[in-house]
């Protein structure tokens, strides 16, 4: 088969060989197991399907697991996928390649379909669920099948026929070509991108662990298929470049999405939080608007407008009050990009500086206005303390899905009873088993923040959430 082609048409196919595998295939892995642990499958399953779509033969291509055992190693790339957040518990894996040992062979199938034999070993590192390190290192064989146009001497619609583990590599495979050339004829796509601000974000950084927060579009706080390739992205790439992501940092880096003309420009924000002072800001808009229709990605989310509408009246209706009083809520997912998907359970925690009384909301996706805690009391005891609202009930995620919000209204002194009486300005009934808040949310926000000392301290405070149905 090496005979039939010049040195320079085998130089061409080692090089788009790599280019798929190094482009569409190991940086997309790379991506895929770096989503969030709450995540489920269905969140991955757009990277899923892109990778599928742009590097594989098809769905069914049967691929080296190493969470398999040796008798039945081979699976598909969504089982491959599942294992491997299974096995990890949803933490990031990484995967390294050894590129300077590649090796490649050209051969053809019995029916005449040529094809690339590549050759390169494959190690993946983590830790399990048990918070024990691991570490598979394999040979690992990738056979790509191309269309040879012999008329016009081009290579086109190169796949992933496959994947084994091999004990060795043939005799006969020989070394990569350089790759200047495959460098050049690269476009632009997301990782290099995200690898370009993280070299940025490393300098200012000056060797202290980050904080990552969500990137959204024009900084809205809806996560969707857009917000979750670049979360995982990032956090593919920012330990590549040296930054330690820590949860508990004070260095939070966190940043937005939005078009500019043709291009994508992606800004962020590195701040420290203990401080209180922007350290560095930058952006880069590099990447075309076509690269989002290449992956099937929408750049903005489907209910901007009304989320957009919502945040401004909140932001107008809780404005900070000349108080002492101080609340703070929290759920179990923290504050800023919080989302649960459909099934999870979510946890609401709250704390005051001061005794107080509080009561809870939680607007759904479709407006509807459910009283959680109508005077959730917060003793002299508790005062300054994190304190878990309802612990033995669960709030589990269901539909309708979307943009929701979760508000709370804390007095100094005792509130007004809540009226239960249809009134055209607001009113409370039973539906259900719930509590249903009837009125706008200027009304409501009113009516709940109704005190019998109206001297009495007041603060209120929210936080946005996502809710996300597993289905598509």
């Amino acid at each position: 088969m090496a005979q039939t082609f010049t040195p320079s048409d085998q130089a061409t196919l080692a090089r788009s060989t790599r280019k798929l595998l190094e482009d569409r295939y190991f940086t997309n892995l790379e991506i895929l197991t770096h989503y969030e642990v709450h995540q489920p499958f269905e969140a991955l399953e757009p990277q899923l399907e892109g990778m599928l779509r742009d590097a594989f033969r098809s769905k069914d291509v049967l691929i080296f697991n190493e969470f398999r055992s040796s008798q039945n190693p081979n699976t598909t790339l969504a089982e491959y996928v599942k294992d491997c957040r299974i096995f990890s518990g949803g933490r990031p894996v990484t995967n390294h390649f050894d590129w300077a040992e590649a090796r490649y062979r050209l051969g053809k199938t019995p029916a005449g379909e040529p094809y690339v034999n590549f050759y390169i070993r494959k190690t993946l590192a983590g830790t399990d669920t048990q918070d024990k390190p691991f570490r598979f290192s394999n040979l690992v064989e990738y056979r790509v099948q191309f269309v040879h146009h012999s008329a016009l001497r081009v290579f086109l619609d190169f796949r992933i026929a496959g994947m084994v583990r091999v004990d060795h590599i043939p005799d006969d495979a020989v070394p990569l070509p350089g790759k200047e050339e495959l460098s050049a004829q690269r476009n632009v796509e997301l990782p290099a991108v995200i690898d370009r601000l993280s070299d940025v974000i490393r300098r200012f950084a000056n060797g202290r662990a980050i904080r990552l927060e969500r990137f959204t579009y024009r900084n809205c706080g809806i996560n969707d298929a857009l917000s979750d390739r670049l979360a995982a992205t990032l956090r593919a790439a920012l330990p590549k470049n040296g930054l330690t992501l820590s949860d508990t940092a004070a260095l939070r880096l966190r940043g937005d999405y939005a078009e500019e003309v043709n291009n994508l420009r992606i800004r962020f924000d590195l701040t420290d939080m203990g401080q209180g002072i922007n350290v560095a800001s930058g952006l880069n808009d590099e990447l075309p608007l076509s690269w989002l229709a290449s992956e099937k990605l929408t750049l903005r989310p489907e209910d901007f407008g009304k989320v957009e509408s919502v945040r401004d009246t909140l932001k107008r209706l809780v404005a900070p009050q000349a108080t002492p009083l101080q609340l703070e809520l929290l759920t179990d997912r923290g504050r800023s990009g919080v989302e649960y998907w459909e099934g999870q359970s979510m946890k609401i925690q709250l704390r005051a500086n001061r005794p107080c009384h509080v009561r809870l909301v939680y607007r759904l996706a479709d407006g509807t206005q459910t009283i959680l805690e109508e005077d959730f009391l917060v003793s002299p005891g508790k005062a300054g303390q994190l304190v878990t609202v309802a612990p033995g009930d669960q709030f589990v995620c269901a539909a309708p899905f979307g943009t929701e919000y979760l508000l709370a209204y804390a007095s100094e002194e005792g509130f007004c009873p809540l009226p239960t009486r249809p009134d055209r300005r607001g009113y409370v009934r039973e539906e259900g088993g719930y509590r249903i808040f009837v009125g706008s949310l200027q009304a409501m926000n009113e009516i709940l923040t109704c005190r019998e000392n109206k001297s009495a301290g007041l603060t209120e405070d929210w936080i946005q959430i996502t809710t996300r149905s597993k289905k598509k």
